[in-house]
């Protein structure tokens, strides 16, 4: 079975089938009979039957009978009328709570399979000639739709769809990217999280990148989120991945807090952007300005490349412009737009 990256996303409920659950746990299990009286046993499975709309009511009522604790601590499959419920079936099931995220957020799935995005450019200046692009940065957004790409993503991590979104995402604006005939450099955002094995889940962005004849070196991949890492060698992993072909990283959000300071020197980043909270009226908080003073020194002694982002005002401008900061980005620049 392929990771969830690649996996094809189906409807969470079909036109009809069954609802299987189980869990070690007794008193759970009690709860479980309460809330399903027409639940009945195939092996270690509780099972209730009906249609789409009668499968959403069952897991309602569940939803209401138990804690959110025990919502993840029981184990939920749906399997159409036609599918037997096979061993290999057993193992794709799923804690309740990303069951009822799954129905709850239905459209995404949809969304991602038929690929209703598109994708907006904001550019990235050079700081000593803040007319001349130097890269753009790929944002995501859902078709005819304003809901903030950071909420997409938040819903996505809880009903397990964000390996597929961010596969989709990138994806998507390498396509746009190459059809606008852009020049410079493309930033690509990621979410550690999303990617499993760096050979499996980064090869449909390799052969994107291929097929629209895109160098590799003209590609920066900017850790998003990364104070959600739990496993930083593996995001070590895909990060060497991506270096070895020719890919340079950036590091967002420097100057959010201890973390990003603890990522900088484990994750070596090119660039480093300093974080959007940083810049807000920086010309007036003599406390902020000293504290990005410093860090642009630091990554200047570590000789890396150093991106303002959120310039809403010319003094913001002016400021990190007098300080050496090698890019600037924000909406008193460009607001992000469709190609």
């Amino acid at each position: 079975m392929s990771c969830d990256c690649r996996e094809p996303i189906e409807p969470t409920l079909p036109p009809r089938g069954t609802l299987f659950l189980r869990t070690e746990i007794d008193h759970l299990r009690v709860k479980v009979e309460r809330a399903l009286p027409d639940a009945t046993v195939e092996r270690s499975w509780l099972r209730v039957t009906g249609n789409a709309d009668e499968l959403r009511a069952y897991v309602a009522c569940l939803a209401s009978a138990i804690t959110s604790v025990e919502s993840e601590r029981l184990h939920a499959l749906v399997v159409a009328d036609d599918e037997p419920l096979t061993v290999d079936r057993a193992f794709e099931s799923a804690p309740f709570a990303v069951l009822q995220r799954r129905i709850e957020f239905d459209w995404l799935g949809t969304a991602i399979a038929r690929r209703a995005f598109t994708t907006h450019f904001q550019p990235i200046f050079e700081a000593s000639e803040p007319t001349r692009i130097f890269a753009r940065e790929a944002l995501l957004r859902l078709a005819n739709s304003t809901a903030p790409i950071g909420r997409l993503f938040s819903v996505a991590q809880e009903a397990r769809l964000a390996p597929a979104l961010d596969r989709v995402a990138r994806e998507s604006a390498i396509d746009a990217f190459a059809a606008a005939g852009f020049s410079g450099k493309l930033f690509l955002n990621f979410i550690p999280s999303s990617i499993y094995d760096p050979v499996t889940c980064l090869a449909t962005t390799f052969a994107a990148l291929e097929r629209n004849s895109i160098p590799f070196n003209r590609v920066v991949m900017e850790v998003v989120e990364s104070e959600r890492v739990d496993d930083v060698q593996h995001l070590l992993r895909v990060l060497d991945f991506y270096r070895q072909r020719g890919l340079a990283i950036a590091l967002d959000d420097l100057g959010s807090g201890f973390s990003s300071l603890n990522m900088l020197g484990l994750l070596r980043p090119d660039y480093v952007k300093l974080d959007i909270a940083l810049i807000a009226g920086i010309h007036l908080d003599p406390f902020k300005a000293t504290l990005a003073q410093r860090l642009i020194e630091l990554a200047k002694e570590l000789k890396l490349a150093v991106i303002a982002e959120g310039i809403e005002r010319p003094e913001e401008l002016a400021w990190v412009t007098a300080q050496g900061v090698d890019y600037v980005q924000g909406f008193y620049l460009a607001r992000p737009a469709a190609a």
